[in-house]
């Protein structure tokens, strides 16, 4: 039987990590902002206590990739039977705003270009659905072919939530189901040859 690890409770699990972009995050409300410092130590403990349960029950829903969207630039349908044709597909999980990200991304495209047939390769930029124009560009002038998604609230609700730091790339099988360990950041040299070592070490867990 294959052996599949699915674990992403990303920041938190062993993972494979090198140089990236903190996750941006927002605040909604600013109406309690001096009292907010306070409560927040108040809360530390108790959450701190509770972030291995929190984790556990997160990496169980996470198990499976499910999305349906559409491609950066034209727009185009995408789902999760995108997955189907592969034995492993590889997610490039990057953001316009992240210069690690938006760096690599022509090293990234040597990459696809050396996978074997039976292996993919997507991206996924966050801030598509805001910046589509840009993400467009980046991509553009980066020389990437393979195909780019656009982000979903939907997505972000779910197996996106853990995702820290950008860029993380995720391991997917046929099935949509994560497999092995992430790769958080970009690697500072080397990173064709990295990426393809990893995906490597991907591909090997299938078999197992």
């Amino acid at each position: 039987m294959k052996r599949i690890i699915s674990i992403i409770a990303l920041g938190l699990a062993a993972v494979i990590v090198f140089g990236g972009c903190a996750k941006e995050t927002t605040t909604e409300n600013n109406k309690d902002t001096q009292s907010t410092e306070a409560k927040t130590e108040s809360k530390t403990d108790t959450q701190a206590d509770t972030n291995e349960a929190k984790t556990e029950e997160q990496t169980e829903v996470n198990a499976d990739i499910q999305f349906d969207s559409t491609t950066v630039g034209d727009g185009s349908q995408i789902d999760t039977s995108i997955f189907v044709p592969y034995k492993l597909t590889a997610v490039n999980i990057w953001a316009t705003w992240c210069n690690p990200c938006v760096n690599e991304l022509p090293e990234l495209q040597k990459v696809y270009e050396e996978l074997p047939e039976d292996v993919n390769f997507l991206g996924l930029c966050m801030d598509a659905a805001d910046e589509p124009e840009l993400a467009k560009e980046i991509l553009e002038k980066a020389g990437v072919k393979y195909e780019s998604i656009i982000a979903t609230e939907d997505m972000s609700k779910e197996f996106l939530s853990s995702v820290q730091a950008y860029p993380t790339t995720i391991f997917v099988d046929g099935e949509g189901n994560l497999v092995g360990e992430p790769l958080v950041g970009a690697p500072p040299k080397d990173v064709v040859e990295t990426y393809l070592k990893v995906i490597n070490e991907h591909l090997t867990l299938l078999e197992k």
